[in-house]
């Protein structure tokens, strides 16, 4: 990534994606993206991406729906950022959420930070925020959620996250 700064360009050195198959484009059980978790309804592993082919869709009708990539380790104090291009309806119902765990497999959970994606994307749109890490934090994972019934039509896609240096 490079930024101006005061006349100058400067590279800001970004650190490794710590979510697996970030754009969702590699295949794992036939018909759904590797690496990723998702509720029974709801969901659609879509052929429209940001950078690719493929992105995540959430599109609840009868119930909530999500998508949640694999647990990865964090250290706990430290800072991280964690982002999604979004494309479609959001609703007051519609989040990313950054879910913080005390243990090496996402199984004690701590708490979650939300960025909510409330808006209308017509084009693919980047949303960001950075999450301190609770102290006692050993994983974490990310889940593109609607948490309750809704209209929304939402896709996702090259999901990150990161600590900050």
């Amino acid at each position: 990534m490079t930024q101006k700064l005061m006349g100058s360009v400067v590279t800001v050195l970004e650190a490794p994606n710590l979510v697996a198959n970030p754009s969702a484009a590699v295949e794992g059980d036939p018909g759904w993206p590797a690496n990723w978790f998702h509720t029974l309804d709801g969901v659609a592993w879509a052929t429209q991406g940001h950078a690719d082919e493929r992105a995540l869709r959430l599109n609840p009708v009868n119930e909530m729906s999500d998508w949640r990539c694999e647990v990865v380790p964090v250290t706990g104090g430290k800072q991280y950022r964690h982002r999604v291009y979004v494309k479609g309806m959001g609703s007051q119902k519609t989040i990313l959420a950054l879910r913080w765990f005390s243990d090496d497999n996402g199984q004690n959970w701590i708490s979650e930070e939300w960025m909510w994606l409330v808006d209308s994307y017509v084009d693919w749109t980047l949303q960001d925020a950075v999450w301190t890490a609770p102290l006692n934090a050993r994983s974490a994972d990310m889940m593109f959620r609607a948490f309750e019934v809704t209209t929304a039509d939402l896709y996702g896609d090259d999901f990150y996250m990161g600590e900050i240096a």
